[in-house]
């Protein structure tokens, strides 16, 4: 199962603690947009392609009816909460 995330403002990727983990926040570019991604070490995801037309974020997720609140990503096998509120995704079975 993914979540493919669309990214127009600041997400902040957090531990199951709620602590930040990181973040993707979209540059302030007109014509294409690229990220500034902050996250603490090599990520291993499905795909993270932030500089082409494509601007894909795809993550391993749980299934999001699990929690109203937060999207439950897997980063590096590790279980990570991204917030729903504003957050435009898909999630693929």
């Amino acid at each position: 199962m993914a979540a493919v995330l669309s990214i127009d403002q600041k997400v902040e990727i957090l531990n199951l603690d709620k602590t930040i983990y990181g973040s993707i926040v979209p540059s302030n570019a007109v014509e294409l947009v690229d990220y500034e991604i902050n996250l603490p070490q090599i990520v291993i995801a499905r795909q993270i392609i932030p500089y082409s037309e494509l601007r894909l974020f795809e993550f391993d997720a749980e299934s999001p009816d699990q929690d109203s609140a937060y999207l439950t990503v897997l980063i590096n096998k590790e279980r990570k909460l991204i917030l729903k509120k504003d957050l435009q995704y898909s999630f693929l079975s």
